[in-house]
């Protein structure tokens, strides 16, 4: 058994990253373009014509590269129990927001969080965030969200791993 001392060397805070293509046009086409070479791809092969999808397909894989190169990752570090605590008191729920049973501003809370939980890229603010918040879709504002209550919410269980007794018995041969 352990002593405290080095139970609380061994404490690391929890991190996870989060990566966002912020190019909504570029996704958007994307999508645009999958949707047109599954049409040119039946029409291909149903017309003795010179085939249209892989010039789709050529296009979709430039595209997809400049989605990535316009990628920011995110990486976001646990706060600590005390610190998400005094910030939830920093941003009190509405009378509103009780009856809905929240526990905090949601129009405040999350920049704030985010704000202090953001590692990478450094110096985010929450009126950044806030402003962040604006441009994303529901989706990706989600995303980024749901990594910052993972990281300061989520218990230290270590993961479940259906695969593990197999391969420890594996290894064991």
């Amino acid at each position: 058994m352990s002593d405290f001392a080095t139970i609380l060397a061994q404490a690391t805070p929890r991190t996870e990253r989060v990566t966002l293509c912020l190019r909504g046009d570029l996704t958007d086409k994307i999508d645009q373009l999958i949707a047109a070479h599954a049409l040119a791809a039946v029409d291909d092969d149903n017309h003795n014509s010179e085939d249209v999808a892989p010039d789709i397909a050529n296009e979709i894989i430039d595209l997809i590269a400049e989605a990535d190169a316009a990628s920011v990752e995110f990486t976001l570090r646990s706060i600590g129990a005390r610190a998400w605590t005094d910030l939830l008191s920093e941003h009190p729920p509405t009378a509103d927001d009780m009856a809905m049973g929240r526990d905090h501003n949601p129009r405040s809370f999350p920049q704030a969080a985010l704000a202090v939980s953001i590692t990478s890229p450094e110096g985010a603010t929450a009126d950044q965030i806030h402003e962040l918040e604006e441009k994303l879709s529901a989706g990706a504002w989600q995303q980024l969200w749901t990594a910052c209550l993972a990281v300061n919410i989520i218990g230290g269980d270590i993961p479940k791993f259906a695969g593990r007794s197999a391969v420890h018995d594996l290894s064991a041969s």
